[in-house]
């Protein structure tokens, strides 16, 4: 969100993601194509169990992880985190490449 804005782009406007009050819909589009490689890595917590079922609590605002949990998982976000900054900044990259002509040309009549 902070690169998009960064770059003069409005984060709410996506192209893939419908808008929402609230949601920052561009970077939604932009975690997208990661989907898979975050589900793969998050199955792998749970089959290693180092998630467990019991890991989560019930309440009023949803499904939550708990605490020790919470820890494990940011502990292994941080590993694999780098590889995805990068592949946004990537992706970021290409977006801006295709919208620049179109912003120009725009400015030019």
């Amino acid at each position: 969100v902070l690169a998009l804005r960064g770059h003069g782009l409005d984060p709410m406007l996506g192209v893939y993601h419908t808008d929402v009050y609230g949601r920052e819909s561009l970077a939604c589009d932009l975690m997208e194509p990661l989907r898979p490689r975050i589900d793969r890595w998050v199955l792998r917590l749970c089959v290693e169990q180092q998630i467990r079922a019991t890991d989560f609590r019930s309440g009023r605002e949803g499904v939550r992880l708990r605490h020790g949990a919470r820890q494990r998982f940011y502990q292994g976000y941080h590993q694999i985190a780098p590889e995805i900054r990068s592949t946004l900044r990537h992706w970021l990259r290409q977006v801006i490449r295709t919208i620049e002509p179109l912003h120009e040309g725009a400015n030019d009549g």
